[in-house]
């Protein structure tokens, strides 16, 4: 589940719902992909907030580097 956490931008509209299909109870998919489905849609805007100050205070070049390679390095141990 941990690392999972990195896909609940957009692209884990995919891979994330399919473990649960394969992983949960069918008597339970819908309240767990009812959880899911408000996770994924409040990180979008909560990332813009993040994205918004980093920017205020640091370069948006250092900004898009740092995040990049941290997700490169989360998704190359996934």
């Amino acid at each position: 589940m941990k690392k999972s956490v990195i896909y609940l931008t957009s692209e884990g509209q995919v891979p994330i719902p399919v473990y649960f299909q394969k992983h949960v109870v069918p008597q339970q998919q819908g309240r767990i992909f009812s959880i899911l489905d408000i996770v994924i849609q409040i990180s979008i805007p909560l990332g813009t907030v993040i994205y918004g100050i980093l920017f205020d205070y640091f370069s948006f070049v250092s900004t898009f580097l740092i995040s990049g390679a941290k997700f490169q390095v989360e998704v190359s141990h996934f």
